[in-house]
């Protein structure tokens, strides 16, 4: 382990309150996969999440089965495989890192683990023409505003002088979000549901971050309500996967567009608000994010149990 910058003291420390525990299974999160080797040895079994795979920045790629050459990326990437596949089930959270770990990580135990939302009371369609944007002052959000209002925001107000933008968050008041025709800060909200009912459609303008799904499309599906965002906001294992409630658009011109087809047209905002239950129901639900995972959970303190009555007997 000293290699992945865990001192063997470290690593010893954490094995040994781990065996006083003697858990069912052992949850590995981020850089601590690096630990399955070491604990699926002494017969734990292992269950590894890993964040976004950052597979799409480098140059180099690690086809399983190759000798790594004495390209940094490459040796992460080889050394990160070994580590998962000591795992005995390993979890991603968007299916096209899970096909990246397949095909090119060589590991063939994994399970999709997604982001599971409450599902809110569906609500009819609004009569105000606003444009909704949630989000906190983070860098992409941060960006994804900077990008929407200058070059989108001006194209929509043209076609639509009544339609208005509400920004809620702390992104509303940070230094790129400049005065606007039809523009409204609104800040930090205990409770969101009235903005959502208020809009007639949610907007998630990314234009950097990783590629996946984020919580905002979750939560803009889960009231029911239509979404434009780009592909950064989208699975690039699955690109239609938002087809039946949303609008995918990249450029400038063709994400306004998309907008103004929302506000301008009532017959599409109930289509493609209909069509978020689905959406909904089989990407975003509690019971479809967590239910493989919760069954590895069962199975391994099933099995556990099995063991240790095998032993009392």
């Amino acid at each position: 382990m000293t290699d992945q910058n865990f001192s063997k003291g470290e690593t010893q420390w954490v094995l040994d309150r781990i065996e006083a525990g003697r858990p069912d299974a052992v949850i590995l999160f981020h850089d601590a996969v690096h630990f399955a080797p070491c604990l699926s040895c002494n017969g734990h079994r292992v269950f590894s999440l890993v964040g976004h795979l950052q597979h799409r920045n480098g140059a180099a790629r690690w086809e399983a089965g190759a000798t790594p050459g004495p390209d940094k990326n490459w040796t992460e990437e080889k050394r990160l495989s070994n580590s998962l596949k000591a795992a005995e089930c390993v979890g991603f959270n968007s299916k096209d890192d899970a096909s990246y770990a397949r095909n090119h990580l060589g590991v063939t135990r994994v399970i999709s683990l997604g982001m599971g939302f409450d599902n809110h009371e569906k609500q009819p369609d609004s009569n105000e023409p606003i444009v909704l944007f949630v989000g906190n002052a983070t860098e992409p959000n941060r960006a994804a505003l900077s990008w929407f209002l200058k070059e989108v925001w001006p194209t929509v107000r043209t076609s639509c002088p009544t339609a208005r933008v509400r920004i809620v968050g702390t992104a509303a008041f940070t230094c790129e979000v400049t005065p606007a025709a039809g523009l409204e800060c609104v800040g930090a909200l205990p409770d969101l549901a009235p903005e959502y009912r208020r809009a007639q459609l949610v907007v998630a303008p990314l234009v950097s971050g990783s590629a996946g799904v984020k919580i905002k499309v979750a939560e803009a599906m889960s009231y029911g309500r239509p979404l434009v965002t780009t592909s950064i906001g989208v699975d690039a294992g699955d690109p239609h996967q938002l087809d039946e409630g949303a609008i995918v658009a990249n450029g400038g011109a063709d994400f306004a567009q998309a907008v103004i087809a929302l506000l301008s047209n009532a017959e599409l905002r109930r289509q493609k608000s209909e069509g978020t239950a689905h959406v909904f129901a089989s990407l975003f639900s509690c019971d479809v994010c967590y239910g493989p995972f919760l069954s590895w959970l069962r199975k391994a303190g099933q099995v556990a149990d099995s063991s240790l009555s095998s032993q009392m007997v």
